[in-house]
């Protein structure tokens, strides 16, 4: 699991011009930010970016601001398509387990990307821990072997928060 910006963001803007924004584009990668019109406008990366308080089912939560859509790129089919996963340095990390230890990408090793901009009961809330359980499961499924998971900085938080709910101890056990 990448730590903190380790992982794509994707952005949809839902109307032509967005708070501080004057972005033409409604779809476009945000994290690592390449767009010109981004890169150059602060105030505007700010907004697309950062998270505000909301109430989602009843609840405090943690959502983008009016007009922007944000979700984590799912990286390829084992997660290591990302930009930010290959800037990171998780592909040399990911290379080394396939030459060293025999591991297949998108079999028995892949990267789990999540919104690193979110608290862990936010990452939980919005049904990031269920895709992650998800892959997991799926790998472990294919291989008939127990998970091994390798965190880095926050991504090893992300595990932890995902191991330690509740909600997935029968999972977890399983």
């Amino acid at each position: 699991m990448p730590g903190i910006m380790g992982s794509d963001l994707d952005v949809r803007l839902l109307g032509a011009r967005n708070g501080p924004c004057s972005v033409r584009m409604s779809h476009f990668s945000l994290w690592p930010p390449f767009n010109p019109e981004i890169v150059t406008n602060p105030a505007c990366f700010k907004y697309l970016l950062q998270p505000v308080p909301c109430t989602q089912s009843g609840r405090p939560a943690l959502c983008s601001n009016p007009g922007v859509t944000m979700w984590v790129s799912p990286g390829g089919d084992d997660g290591t398509q990302a930009f930010a996963f290959k800037q990171g340095g998780y592909n040399r990390l990911a290379e080394f387990l396939v030459r060293e230890y025999g591991y297949s990408l998108g079999k028995d090793l892949f990267a789990a990307p999540y919104d690193w901009r979110l608290s862990l009961e936010a990452l939980d809330d919005s049904g990031q821990y269920d895709a992650i359980a998800k892959r997991i499961s799926a790998a472990v499924s294919r291989c008939d072997k127990k998970a091994i998971i390798i965190g880095h900085s926050m991504g090893t938080l992300v595990a932890l928060g995902l191991l330690q709910s509740p909600r997935f101890e029968a999972w977890r056990c399983a």
